[in-house]
């Protein structure tokens, strides 16, 4: 599985063979407002498909993130306005408030996580004060707005 930085350079390439003006956010920008690139205008967070458990193989869900380890704000709360979700070989691009819609909708009360992973049930890691949760591909599917794929170098 394609990940993190590996992601986003493939994301800001395929933007760029695209004739795409791609500004990277600065530090401050990717840590407090949650958002990788401004492209057209736009802010854009880029996540990757995980597995359930670092390491193992196994169906790839997508994390999602409403409170991160310090307890403060989550990307999906974040200054984005797409989210653009790795997928095998393409970008499924959600606007933000669509995909926290649904979650908001499908797994309330993300205040009360418990230290057991479920699927669309909020978690906590151990020692951290996050809040997270997974889903699968098939659950974003009915968000996305647009698909690029991805652009071999």
């Amino acid at each position: 599985m394609i990940t993190g930085y590996r992601a986003e350079e493939l994301f800001k390439n395929a933007l760029i063979k695209m004739g795409c003006k791609v500004i990277e956010a600065t530090r401050d920008e990717n840590m407090f407002g949650h958002f990788d690139f401004v492209v057209n205008g736009q802010k854009i967070e880029v996540k990757s498909e995980k597995a359930i458990n670092r390491g193992e193989q196994s169906s790839p869900i997508f994390w999602i993130e409403a409170l991160n380890v310090r307890g403060d704000i989550g990307w999906l709360y974040g200054k984005s306005d797409k989210i653009a979700f790795l997928h095998r070989k393409e970008f499924w691009i959600v606007i933000t408030e669509n995909i926290r819609r649904y979650i908001e909708l499908n797994i309330p009360r993300f205040d009360k996580p418990n230290k057991y992973k479920k699927y669309k049930g909020w978690y906590r890691r151990y020692g951290r004060m996050d809040s997270v949760t997974y889903i699968y591909p098939k659950d974003i599917l009915p968000l996305v707005a647009q698909k690029i794929k991805i652009v071999s170098n």
